[in-house]
């Protein structure tokens, strides 16, 4: 019996030893644990730039037409009749060009959080 086993180990050990890696040098692990370290900062930062780009995004949506509206009130203007009645006046053209740039610069900040956020990670 006890050879039985005895040959089981040997057989067992010769396996194991087949199974190493012969290793180019000694630092090459240590190599490749920095770049998988490296690797995994680089995803959290990723991550937690994701979140913050969000939230700015988020609170720079809602305190712009807060600004407008504000700009609104303090100078007694009406949205709707400065939105193009009268064309003389520059400030007829310039709230609505502002207002449709900064919806065009909301949108596609939005579809490239979106693109960045739900892409399929390579690593």
């Amino acid at each position: 019996m006890i050879k039985e086993s005895e040959k089981t180990e040997y057989s067992f050990k010769k396996l194991i030893g087949k199974s190493l890696l012969d290793l180019p040098n000694r630092s090459f692990e240590d190599k490749v644990m920095q770049k998988v370290t490296f690797a995994q900062a680089l995803k959290q930062k990723r991550s937690k730039n994701l979140k913050l780009s969000w939230i700015f995004l988020t609170i720079s949506a809602l305190l712009f037409p807060t600004g407008y509206i504000s700009f609104f009130k303090h100078n007694n203007y009406d949205l709707l009749n400065s939105l193009g009645t009268n064309l003389q006046n520059p400030e007829s053209i310039f709230i609505p060009a502002s207002i449709l740039i900064f919806s065009i610069i909301i949108l596609l900040q939005i579809d490239n959080l979106l693109r960045l956020t739900f892409r399929t990670s390579v690593v």
